[in-house]
């Protein structure tokens, strides 16, 4: 008998499939504030969709705070977090921060010289 996961606001594995099936990757995100104490949430994100960076990448330079919210709203799929985030500062840096995690760019890795 398989055991059914329990995600967040009635996301499915159905929903989480779907998604991976279109080639995107979801992940789950556990957000923690800057000195490492877990913030009792988890979100499922999943890498934006096109149009949503491109509009990211138009507006984090004039409107930052407009960006940070399309980018989230494009990745985040228990959506109905953002709205309770807005008024968090150290919840809703932590979102982008995993939605940031989301983007399709190659990583580096830097070292002291």
């Amino acid at each position: 008998m398989d055991e059914q996961r329990i995600y967040p606001d009635g996301i499915t594995q159905q929903d989480i499939d779907a998604i991976k099936q279109n080639g995107k990757s979801v992940k789950e995100a556990m957000l923690y504030d800057a000195d490492g104490n877990y913030l009792n949430v988890t979100l499922i994100v999943k890498t934006p969709s096109a149009q949503a960076m491109s509009e990211f990448e138009k507006k984090i330079d004039r409107k930052p705070a407009e960006a940070r919210k399309i980018l989230m709203k494009s990745c985040m799929m228990n959506r109905k977090e953002i709205a309770d985030m807005a008024f968090d500062t150290v919840l809703f840096n932590a979102a982008f921060a995993a939605c940031s995690e989301m983007l399709p760019y190659g990583k580096a890795e830097l070292k002291n010289l």
